[in-house]
């Protein structure tokens, strides 16, 4: 009576997991195939002893009272994973059990990069050029031989995936770094990042799942709903976020981008969300092409709700700070000094968003002045920005607290966050 328990950050990518080991046990010879006494989308149980296959979000709530072998996928993606790490080798500690897990890097955070460097493998050198596969089979070899932690480790390479094709790569790869830690096996450094990975991760609640309604969603009582959009006009991206704001916690509800499109395309399914969503207000970039795309936005969405904002490298600035105090709740990042917001942010586990966030950087311009960026690599970063302009609302753009009347718990007061200062 075999049991394996196949884990991955949503339930979704859990079941993907589990159709894989379907699909191996139908190509069996019919002769050899076993028959199954049940089927459903996250079990299957073996007829002739009862034997499991399971598939869980990996949660350590999910797995606690679990017992058999368990598969880890993507464990560097997984927030909170020394806690489900925890969880999980305490259920398996009976002899037999066997606990085995796969993930690319994910910056260096996390059970999943410790795990490599305390077996001694150098996590900063980058493997993505296949000219250096000699060099990496040797020291492969010898993490083999000198490991002496508890894990056995393995490595692969893209180049050592007979499907994989470099310029195939290259063409599809979101951001340089997603390129170099998908495919080149390297922990990046996280000290150059406005926002680390493992800040990222600490905010993501994997049960809070994005989707579209179908027909106008309905707010629930003293939800204030928020959206972003950084336009664009052809030869890049356009992207659209929205986030509800209630109790001082700020939810990512949905994110959506669209790519080479002109803005009379995309310009009517903006007003369609916004209604479908029954948006409170809708933060606009109208800098540079922002401006003839706002002009056809105040056609289709009324104008209490569109706000627009001209960006410059000062309100760029004001912004990245903002979202860093999102993300390090009750944290100033501008004076080191504690209480200043006390707004978080939770999101879905959403890894472009991530991805776009993670690669935000602190550069100077020519004149010597410090500028915020996403475009690395000529990468796009409108995702950044959309959500920089929905979480705009609580700036005081003069450094000083938010402007926001406190409302009592008298309900007959009506929206509890009470009436914001407009700029």
């Amino acid at each position: 009576n075999y049991v394996k328990l196949f884990t991955s950050v949503t339930q979704p990518q859990a079941n993907e997991l589990l159709r894989i080991g379907l699909n191996v046990i139908n190509l069996m010879d019919e002769k050899f195939r076993p028959k199954l006494r049940a089927r459903a989308r996250n079990i299957i149980e073996f007829e002739h002893n009862g034997s499991r296959l399971m598939a869980l979000p990996t949660s350590a709530p999910a797995v606690r009272s679990f017992n058999g072998d368990v598969f880890l996928d993507e464990l560097a993606h997984v927030p909170n994973d020394t806690e489900l790490l925890e969880a999980i080798l305490s259920v398996t500690v009976r002899e037999g059990y066997r606990v085995s897990m796969g993930s690319t890097p994910y910056g260096q955070r996390g059970e999943f990069h410790e795990i490599f460097k305390r077996a001694g493998w150098d996590t900063t050198r980058e493997w993505h050029d296949k000219r250096l596969a000699k060099e990496f089979f040797r020291s492969y070899a010898k993490l083999q031989v000198e490991n002496e932690t508890n894990w056995s480790t393995h490595l692969m390479t893209w180049w050592m995936c007979p499907d994989l094709h470099w310029a195939r790569i290259k063409e599809r790869a979101k951001t340089k770094d997603a390129m170099r830690q998908e495919y080149g096996l390297v922990f990046l450094d996280e000290t150059t990042a406005v926002l680390p990975y493992q800040v990222l991760l600490d905010h993501v609640d994997p049960e809070l799942e994005q989707f579209l309604p179908i027909k106008p969603y309905a707010k629930p009582a003293g939800v204030r709903r928020i959206g972003g959009l950084d336009p664009a006009e052809r030869g890049n991206q356009t992207a659209f976020v929205v986030f509800d704001f209630i109790n001082n916690v700020y939810y990512k509800k949905y994110r959506r981008t669209w790519v080479n499109t002109p803005h009379t395309i995309y310009s009517p399914e903006v007003a369609r969300l916004t209604a479908l969503w029954g948006l409170d207000k809708l933060h606009v970039d109208e800098t540079g092409m922002g401006i003839p795309i706002m002009s056809t936005l105040k056609t289709l969405i009324p104008m209490p709700i569109l706000n627009p904002i001209s960006f410059n490298n000062t309100i760029k600035g004001i912004m990245v700070y903002n979202m860093m105090a999102r993300y390090e709740a009750g944290y100033d990042p501008l004076t080191n000094k504690g209480n200043w917001h006390e707004f978080e942010i939770i999101t879905d586990h959403d890894v472009e968003y991530m991805d776009q966030l993670h690669q935000l950087r602190k550069e100077k311009n020519k004149q010597g002045k410090d500028i915020y960026t996403g475009k690395i690599e000529g990468k796009n970063d409108d995702i950044i920005w959309a959500t920089a302009l929905a979480l705009s609302e609580s700036i005081d753009f003069q450094y000083t607290q938010p402007e926001y009347e406190r409302v009592t718990s008298d309900t007959s007061r009506g929206n509890q966050y009470g009436n914001k200062r407009q700029y």
